[in-house]
């Protein structure tokens, strides 16, 4: 008796497992023909425009989260025209995007924005699996630096045939991640330059103001300056060791990339910013050891040093705008912050502008 209760257990069991293992086979090949045989999604050319189904967009861990369709144009990618096309990669909607894409999303007109490419951590990559979509995909940082996305887009596709090759794909993803570079370096090299002048303008400007009080006044300002020349000197050296680490934790930890280079950004905007103002306080502690001129001629050479340092200043402030529009307010009040001899809040506001 039990042993008939145990065989029909055993029978009930291997009837089960055959059911179960055809409904998941059944549910693969429904997955599989979908794949195989769905039929076209979105249009265009390379001429013209890639019409992209899906763009994703993932915060965190997250899973993508689709932002809608979108066209994207290949030719202003790889040779952007106007100025929208030079500083992100424009998307076309065919309707309001969602949510996640406009925390990063420049709008340009109507449902038309651009992502900036200094967001991009250059990463973008082309994909083209053996069913699907072909897509591109990558990371990027808003200006906050605290949030950190992904995108995915999602390219057209037809069953028969293709709207876009691999060559045109890597293309594309080439292109925004050669424009990242490119953006990313120019509005580094912005931040660095006015940094490091505006150090070297407060203290010109210190120069001015104590020249004008006469040459006892200049001279406890210049040995002072002289003083802070050789603490620089000591904080520079110290920093560059620092700086060779975050590159060796770049190179070895893929994981903590991301930190690591905004660390060393920060440190390379400092040592920039300490090295223009040690080189301008030593060249005028040099200078000084020969100078014979009046104190009112030393004034004017002091002036005319600090007015050629503001000029600078200004070109590159107006550049800055220029490279980051949206951050407009806090570029501003940076350069505020300079005509007012404030270098942290100079800083402070500069680091609001990713890159």
């Amino acid at each position: 008796m039990k042993f008939n209760i145990f065989k029909a257990l055993l029978a009930s069991i291997f009837i089960c497992s055959l059911v179960f293992s055809r409904v998941i086979k059944n549910k693969n090949e429904k997955k599989e023909k979908t794949e195989i045989f769905k039929g076209t999604e979105g249009s265009g050319s390379w001429e013209t425009f890639y019409d992209c189904p899906r763009i994703n967009f993932s915060q965190g861990n997250q899973d993508y989260q689709d932002q809608g369709s979108a066209k994207i144009y290949a030719q202003t990618i790889t040779k952007p025209k106007s100025n929208e096309e030079k500083l992100g990669l424009v998307f076309e909607f065919s309707k309001a995007p969602g949510a996640l894409f406009k925390n990063l999303a420049t709008l340009i007109s109507g449902n038309k924005f651009y992502v900036p490419f200094r967001y991009f951590s250059g990463d973008i990559s082309y994909t083209s699996p053996w069913f699907g979509n072909k897509f591109l995909e990558g990371s990027l940082t808003g200006d906050n630096k605290k949030e950190h996305y992904r995108i995915k887009i999602e390219l057209p596709y037809k069953r028969i045939g293709e709207f876009i090759s691999d060559e045109q794909g890597r293309n594309i993803g080439s292109a925004i991640n050669k424009n990242t570079v490119a953006q990313k370096s120019t509005v580094r090299d912005l931040k660095s330059n006015i940094t490091g002048q505006t150090s070297a303008y407060i203290e010109k400007k210190k120069q001015v103001n104590a020249a004008q009080k006469g040459e006892e006044e200049l001279k406890k300002v210049l040995d002072a300056q002289k003083k802070e020349a050789n603490s620089l000197k000591e904080q520079m050296n110290t920093r560059k060791t620092e700086i060779e680490s975050q590159k060796k934790a770049i190179t070895e930890d893929k994981m903590k990339v991301q930190d690591a280079e905004t660390k060393l950004n920060k440190l390379q905007d400092s040592h920039s910013a300490d090295n223009t103002k040690y080189n301008q306080i030593t060249a005028t502690i040099e200078k000084e050891k020969t100078n014979k001129a009046s104190v009112e001629e030393k004034v004017k050479s002091f002036q005319n040093d600090a007015n050629t340092l503001n000029t600078k200043l200004e070109q590159h402030f107006g550049n800055l705008k220029n490279a980051a529009p949206i951050r407009k307010p806090e570029i501003e009040l940076g350069e505020a912050a300079v005509k007012k001899s404030d270098a942290k809040a100079v800083v402070d506001n500069l680091n609001k502008i990713h890159a």
